[in-house]
């Protein structure tokens, strides 16, 4: 898609990334493990468009909140879901992002957990406040809940509503958001063609995957919640290694939703292969060994 050049403009106008929740990790209880992070859905061939979603954000589906631009028409369109760090909703990212959904012609989902962070994520914490060993290997595998069932109903809700383009639904997340849109979108590569995490703290992903993906990871170097290292030197090989197509950039800053971060994610999701997504201040992994 030629959309960059307007992505670029649209996206300066979004909101310094300040304005956008901040967080402070959590966890939660114990609940029985889950399997499969499987989704059952897929977009439909013919839709009678919902019209009236059109150039507004409104609710839809027990997780979610929709924004179609105006003027994007009736065919179908690519779809962007967005999962925001612990505190936040994905109506922030949704809000932040109108611009771009208006000039590039994408929808926006923004995805909501049912506590402060979705099920895997808190799961995950539990198990490492706990000891218990599936969470101190080298590389754990997630445990999904009910977020996942929620996600699937949302989605399904949004293709019998929405027209979206089959092979072009991407996830971007921040932070745990990030980590969870890593955790969703390795389970799911039948579903989404491309993810984006913006300052991950985990990598909880299947054993089992496809690989293939398309996948972006942005972290800055002053960072002191989720360590620089950690993405750039141990997740971005790691997501290498099971066959998924890789950019890392590296920038100054802290944890924060920056927009220059936030511009490189949906310019991936547009077009993975865009030879500008790189261009950061390098990685430096052989000084020491990854956080």
């Amino acid at each position: 898609m030629k959309h960059t050049a307007l992505l670029i403009a649209a996206l300066l106008a979004v909101p310094p990334a300040g304005a956008l929740a901040q967080e402070h990790e959590t966890a939660s209880v114990e609940v029985e493990v889950e399997v499969s992070g499987r989704l059952s859905v897929k977009p439909l061939s013919t839709v009678d468009p919902d019209t009236s979603l059109i150039g507004r954000i409104a609710a839809i589906g027990p997780a979610g909140q929709i924004y179609i631009g105006e003027g994007t028409g009736q065919g179908p369109r690519p779809l962007l879901v967005l999962l925001n760090g612990t505190g936040g909703s994905g109506r922030d990212l949704v809000e932040a992002l109108v611009p771009v959904a208006d000039s590039a012609g994408i929808v926006l989902l923004g995805l909501d957990p049912r506590r402060e962070n979705f099920d895997a994520v808190e799961r995950f914490f539990d198990d490492l406040d706990a000891r218990r060993t599936r969470a101190r290997v080298a590389w754990p595998e997630p445990r999904f809940g009910k977020d996942r069932e929620r996600i699937d109903e949302t989605l399904a809700e949004v293709f019998r509503r929405v027209p979206i383009e089959q092979g072009h639904i991407g996830l971007l997340g921040y932070s745990h958001g990030g980590s969870y849109a890593l955790m969703l979108g390795t389970a799911n590569p039948q579903l989404f063609s491309s993810i984006a995490a913006i300052s991950p703290g985990i990598l909880v992903i299947p054993a089992q995957q496809a690989g293939g993906q398309a996948i972006f990871l942005a972290h800055g170097r002053e960072d002191r919640v989720q360590p620089f290292r950690r993405t750039a030197c141990a997740m971005a090989p790691r997501l290498r290694s099971l066959g998924n197509r890789v950019v890392f950039y590296g920038h100054e800053g802290g944890h924060a939703l920056e927009t220059e971060s936030l511009m490189r994610s949906v310019v991936h999701f547009l077009d993975p292969d865009d030879p500008s997504l790189a261009v950061g201040n390098g990685v430096g992994c052989e000084e020491s060994a990854p956080d």
